[in-house]
């Protein structure tokens, strides 16, 4: 039980972070326990009185509930946090860009992060206030890049700062480094708006097939079948009896 409960403190700090609230995880969790118990158990006896239920399924209907209630909660969260990831990378080959500009312009690694720190970045501005407040602490370049993916769950926001750290680590040029990823990234999103537009379009055939197209084939195939049994019954029909006689 215990790691069970340490399990889901875990989890929602995670959403926690990708969301930037700052709040005690444990409270939050106790509190939703709280609240999701009773409600289950009020809900699940209200529902077994009103049909009957036997005892095994009031402890389903317990069970089932009371996972809703929690399992909606953190979807909830999850997916405000995955949109704010698609909102970072919108903004991310304008920013990895703009520090290029920066760095070329002959400004320090932190202080171009520093300056490129747009509110029109959104969330991401204060990631990249963050990462250069770090690195003026001390904290080496690729190792405060790599903190960003904690804040903001997005795969591509992962593996561009993987690939840059990596290439700071190796001893690439950071500006270089940063306007060959904006590219690349640039070209990746258009390729992933061409893949959304081509999917909705199929979507939008196949709707259309099966709200129209499946009504005309079923009434198609009604009538060929009326048709054909007319065509049966007007068929003489030949008894046993005439074939003995004949």
């Amino acid at each position: 039980m215990t790691n069970l409960l340490r399990t889901m403190i875990g989890a929602f700090e995670a959403q926690f972070a990708y969301l930037g609230i700052r709040i005690s995880s444990r409270k939050f969790v106790i509190n939703i326990l709280v609240f999701a118990l009773p409600l289950s158990l009020v809900s699940t006896v209200f529902t077994s009185l009103v049909l009957q239920w036997p005892y095994f399924l009031v402890l389903l209907g317990f069970v089932f509930v009371f996972a809703l209630v929690l399992g909606g909660v953190y979807l909830f969260l999850d997916l405000q946090a995955e949109g704010r990831g698609r909102q970072v990378e919108r903004f991310l080959p304008d920013a990895l860009q703009l520090i290029a500009s920066n760095i070329k312009s002959g400004l320090t690694t932190e202080r171009a992060l520093l300056m490129s720190a747009r509110p029109e970045f959104g969330p991401l501005e204060k990631e990249l206030k963050r990462v250069s407040t770090r690195i003026l602490a001390g904290m080496p370049v690729e190792k405060a890049i790599l903190e960003i993916p904690k804040h903001i769950k997005s795969t591509l926001v992962e593996r561009t700062t993987w690939l840059l750290a990596r290439g700071i680590s190796s001893g690439g040029e950071i500006a270089d480094l940063l306007l060959q990823l904006s590219r690349n990234l640039r070209t990746q999103l258009a390729l992933q708006s061409e893949a959304h537009a081509s999917i909705s379009i199929y979507l939008i055939l196949i709707f259309f097939s099966a709200a129209f197209g499946g009504p005309a084939l079923y009434a198609v195939s009604s009538f060929i079948v009326e048709v054909m049994n007319a065509q049966i019954a007007s068929q003489p029909q030949i008894s046993p009896g005439s074939l003995g006689a004949a």
